[in-house]
């Protein structure tokens, strides 16, 4: 770890070229892949989004194979199990990727992919698999979640994760409370591998950021 690089502790946040474009007041069209963007940004690590997207992830990964760690989205897994599976499967064929990640768990507006279908002991099963594929488990948290949500809901749910990855919808957000937010994300992730994640737009403003 002494001769780690700072570049090898970022992830990148990738979605299918253009897939968001019309939305969130995105107006303009890009050609860039999310591979081309880690390499853009000079990181080492991807995660992989396909949204509800239809979902064969073959030619994503194919792209990603030379990316040193991926990490794969997963959706809906309350109602299609099998996308645990197909992650496993995955990752014997590309074994670069080292997670699985649980995007808009806690959000109670994204019905597709709520907590509330995830019995814990769901989640502990979900987890059990992917360990035995060599994968770890982790969701992504945002800073409304902790406001909104039971703070021992909360508790109940990062337990069964490996890693917790914390986001800020509005960049004003990040402005007004970033330290009462960051730290606490800390105290409610002891023991859990953690990252902050950081938009290069604005979602919650439909703006570019500043």
């Amino acid at each position: 770890m002494a001769n780690k690089k700072l570049r090898e502790y970022f992830w990148i946040w990738g979605h299918r070229t253009n897939c968001l474009y019309k939305s969130y007041g995105i107006e303009r069209q890009s050609n860039v892949s999310p591979v081309e963007g880690v390499k853009y940004l000079g990181a080492t690590n991807l995660i992989l989004d396909v949204m509800d997207e239809p979902n064969d992830g073959n030619l994503e990964l194919q792209l990603a194979k030379d990316i040193p760690n991926v990490a794969w989205s997963l959706l809906e897994v309350a109602e299609h199990p099998e996308h645990v599976t197909e992650l496993i499967e995955y990752s014997k064929k590309y074994k670069n990727i080292t997670r699985g990640v649980f995007d808009d768990f806690l959000c109670p507006a994204n019905v597709k992919t709520i907590y509330s279908d995830y019995p814990p002991e769901m989640l502990a099963r979900y987890r059990k698999m992917l360990h035995e594929a060599g994968l770890e488990m982790w969701m992504v948290l945002y800073t409304a979640n902790i406001k909104d949500i039971d703070i021992d809901i909360l508790r109940t749910y990062i337990a069964e994760f490996d890693g917790i990855s914390l986001w800020f919808w509005n960049e004003q957000e990040v402005l007004d409370s970033y330290d009462e937010h960051v730290n606490l994300f800390l105290d409610l992730t002891k023991g859990k591998k953690r990252m902050i994640g950081c938009y290069l737009y604005d979602f919650g403003s439909n703006k570019e950021a500043t």
